[in-house]
């Protein structure tokens, strides 16, 4: 199966409220906001494949998501950078797109949407809390 996380949004509130780095990459216990959601889905035990969806206007952060990808699993041509879209259902679709180009086939694929309650969702997800 794989997993999609989209993560295309243009982070205004965020930046109009004074942060100067996307919300995943905010600080969150001792990482950032995608390490707590990457560090319940490990590739290879549920899913086969983890694609992360970052928007291009986040392309300056390259480093530090290929860094946080890396500690998960998760390889660099599975970070794919795209324009702005027109909703979460549309980034979710080019996620499963993605996922189809690069040779899935018909594996199943579970997209989420990284947004303000991912955070608790994953922690009932993964801790049942």
């Amino acid at each position: 199966m794989n997993l999609v996380i989209c993560m295309a949004g243009v982070n205004s509130r965020f930046h109009d409220a004074g942060f100067d780095v996307p919300k995943y990459l905010m600080p969150w216990d001792d990482g950032v906001i995608l390490d707590g959601i990457l560090g319940g889905f490990s590739t290879g035990e549920i899913f086969s494949r983890i694609i992360l969806l970052p928007n291009r206007r986040d392309s300056y952060f390259k480093k530090d998501l290929f860094e946080v990808a890396r500690r998960h699993g998760v390889a660099e041509q599975d970070v794919v950078y795209i324009p702005d879209t027109r909703g979460q259902a549309h980034t979710a679709a080019i996620g499963a797109q993605t996922v189809r180009n690069g040779g899935a086939g018909n594996e199943p694929i579970v997209s989420i949407l990284l947004r303000d309650e991912v955070s608790a969702w994953t922690e009932y997800f993964i801790n049942g809390v």
